[in-house]
């Protein structure tokens, strides 16, 4: 197998072509998993030094992601991992939000750089106070 064409997802599921879900045929895993070790493993690769590093490499993860996706416990952890990863990457916070955080970062500088405005350090705790 040519190296573009190997895995290129830190994903157990893609690697497996299985859907992001809890319920999953085991036997249909196991297969899978012997699949992947028969295709990646190293000894197809001579003397191709960069193409057996990449299989010893593909090796470990199918070992990881199959130990991980056959053993209910590690497979719920999991998908909480990776779900909790994709909303972190979705979250962004409003626009006004962050306009209204720059401008206080700002006033707290003039602040403490320049305190030769009367009244300033009340204005800022103001503004911090009413929002």
């Amino acid at each position: 197998m040519r190296v573009e064409n190997w895995p290129k997802t830190d994903n157990y599921y893609q690697f497996y072509g299985l859907p992001q879900v809890f319920d999953i045929d085991t036997k249909n895993l196991k297969t899978l998993f012997l699949e992947k070790s028969r295709l990646f493993h190293p000894d197809f690769f001579g003397n191709d030094l960069a193409g057996q590093a990449k299989a010893i490499e593909i090796t470990a993860f199918n070992n990881k992601a199959f130990k991980v996706l056959n053993n209910p416990i590690e497979r719920i952890k999991y998908l909480i991992q990776i779900n909790l990863a994709e909303e972190n990457d979705n979250a962004q916070l409003p626009q006004d939000f962050l306009m209204e955080m720059l401008d206080l970062n700002e006033q707290i500088d003039e602040f403490t750089h320049d305190n030769k405005e009367a009244g300033l350090k009340e204005k800022i705790e103001s503004d911090i106070n009413i929002n």
